[in-house]
């Protein structure tokens, strides 16, 4: 097979323009599924946080919420017999 003059290095050309959008497709996955670990993360902190402070322990209320999610800001509402907590 003979190739044309114009088309050596075609393949290289071809592949320096493609993988610019290989490497943003691969960072938006990554910071996607960084994002959906740090939501789990916090549901959780909110979740232990709850159990901890239905028993009336608050202080390990705050220390598992800062160690389920660290840097978050935990706040408790009781309201008829129940405990909310919410992690930001």
């Amino acid at each position: 097979m003979r190739r044309l003059r114009g088309e050596t290095g075609m393949a290289t050309v071809e592949l320096a323009a493609a993988l610019p959008a290989l490497v943003l497709v691969i960072a938006l996955g990554i910071a996607a599924l960084t994002a959906v670990v740090d939501e789990q993360r916090v549901q959780d902190a909110a979740a232990e946080a709850a159990r901890a402070a239905a028993r009336g322990d608050d202080p390990a209320a705050r220390r598992l919420a800062d160690r389920l999610a660290p840097g978050s800001r935990l706040t408790l509402r009781r309201t008829d017999g129940m405990v909310t907590a919410d992690v930001a």
